[in-house]
């Protein structure tokens, strides 16, 4: 996970976190992780109850941290949920599903992912 965080950011993906967590669990969670550093913005559960409206408020602060227009389809979240792929769709964006949870490809798949995959290191479009 760090290896392909690292090469995203270094291509200039700016990457976001959307989680149910509150924001200083989700930043606690990530710091465990050594992840902190390569997500700059998010939308978290306490900024809405909704997964689909966190992920609008994630979507808001990625623009402004831009600074240019950012249009949905150059925006793709990752989820392992098919609750994560109706909270991207819902937010107007692609969604690539990643069966490392609960959820098989197929389910994922069948959720409505734009893209299904077992694992991230099978790759995404574009990356």
């Amino acid at each position: 996970m760090p290896e392909l965080l690292e090469r995203l950011t270094d291509d200039g993906i700016l990457l976001g976190l959307t989680t149910g967590n509150v924001e200083p669990a989700a930043h606690a969670k990530l710091a465990r992780g050594g992840l902190t550093h390569y997500f700059s913005f998010g939308g978290y559960g306490s900024d809405a109850v909704e997964r689909v409206d966190l992920t609008k408020r994630a979507i808001e602060r990625a623009r402004r941290l831009a600074g240019e227009a950012l249009p949905e389809e150059a925006i793709l979240a990752v989820g392992d949920t098919p609750r994560d792929v109706e909270a991207g769709h819902g937010a107007g964006i692609r969604v690539a599903g990643v069966a490392t949870g609960d959820y098989s490809v197929d389910q994922l798949r069948e959720a409505g992912a734009d893209w299904a995959l077992p694992n991230l290191t099978a790759g995404l479009p574009g990356t």
